[in-house]
């Protein structure tokens, strides 16, 4: 994690802080329900969610309410992670085995559950009641998003712009929150505060189109989880829709038809759509887009007052839009 933010000293301090908080309320729980969410806390990711909300925070005051959000950050993070490893019924997280693979559905739900109270619990006495409020909000969108991409399973008549939409709600309104709230917790002025929710908003719009290209492009022993599991569950990313609409402006539908059946679970039927969606143009397309997010992401950075901290900022919107997994 420390590796992923060398360039910002301030955050990697602060990340090692929020592991240790983790830990903290870990020790809260009863000895026989801690191991589980041990493996899961002492294998961290990037540290991105918590880590935008220090960088932002750092052109601010030091305040102590900035690292219970950041903590509260991670910790909605990993609770959301738990829960959509069961509705994808993916087998592996961060190169080891789904938590609800380890204990089982019933026990994985009521350990997201509890990093979810503990979240909320985090923001409850010091950090102020606007970040609270949004982050609230921020759940409520991810649920209502996730919901939708239920009812959406092996459907290919989508619009790209509902897809793009569901895109905002599952990945890139936490990160616009957590720009947004970090320079909000360090007392920066209002404009300011809403030019990182701009920077957060492109910016998670840019790291998620780039995830949909990777389930196609990478290898699982890169990725820490399946290749093509969004596609052979039903799950239709923007590549995906991007591939029908070429389909349908040439009057072929051989990709629809195979998406539109449960058949495209079989590992045969899931290839031969993959070499549809990239004959058709799809991930290059879908490339441009990640491309428009990430300028739109540096154009808003270009608004905030320069310091240090702006450039690591910037050279992070292109470190995510490039990344190989």
């Amino acid at each position: 994690m420390n590796n992923f933010w060398k360039a910002s000293p301030e955050v990697s301090e602060g990340l090692t802080r929020v592991q240790k908080r983790l830990r903290t309320e870990l020790e809260r729980l009863p000895t026989a329900l801690k191991a589980p969410l041990r493996r899961l806390i002492d294998n961290p990711g990037k540290g991105l969610r918590p880590g935008l909300v220090f960088l932002a925070a750092a052109s601010g005051e030091p305040r102590s309410s900035v690292d219970d959000l950041a903590a509260a950050a991670e910790l909605l993070h990993l609770a959301s992670l738990i829960h959509d490893d069961i509705v994808d019924s993916a087998g592996l997280r961060r190169g080891q085995k789904a938590l609800h693979r380890q204990v089982g559905v019933p026990s994985a739900l009521l350990y997201g559950d509890l990093m979810f109270a503990a979240c909320f619990r985090l923001v409850s006495t010091e950090v102020s009641r606007p970040s609270a409020s949004a982050l609230a909000a921020i759940v409520t969108l991810m649920a209502g998003s996730e919901l939708l991409q239920q009812q959406d399973l092996y459907r290919p008549h989508l619009s790209l712009r509902h897809v793009l939409r569901k895109t905002m709600g599952k990945t890139a309104a936490l990160m616009s929150l957590c720009l947004y709230s970090g320079a909000v917790e360090s007392g920066q002025d209002a404009p300011v505060c809403q030019i990182y929710r701009r920077v957060g908003y492109a910016l998670g719009m840019a790291f998620q189109i780039r995830d949909d290209l990777l389930d196609f492009t990478s290898q699982e022993r890169l990725l820490g989880k399946p290749v093509f599991n969004d596609l052979r569950h039903g799950v239709y990313s923007v590549p995906v829709v991007l591939a029908l609409r070429r389909e349908y402006q040439t009057g072929r539908n051989s990709l629809m038809r195979l998406l539109s059946s449960p058949a495209v679970n079989r590992p045969a039927v899931a290839h031969r759509a993959v070499a549809l969606i990239t004959a058709a143009g799809a991930l290059t397309e879908a490339e441009q887009l990640v491309t428009l997010y990430t300028q739109r992401a540096l154009h808003n950075l270009g608004a905030l007052p320069i310091d240090p901290h702006r450039q690591v900022l910037h050279d992070l919107c292109q470190t995510l839009a490039d990344r190989p997994r």
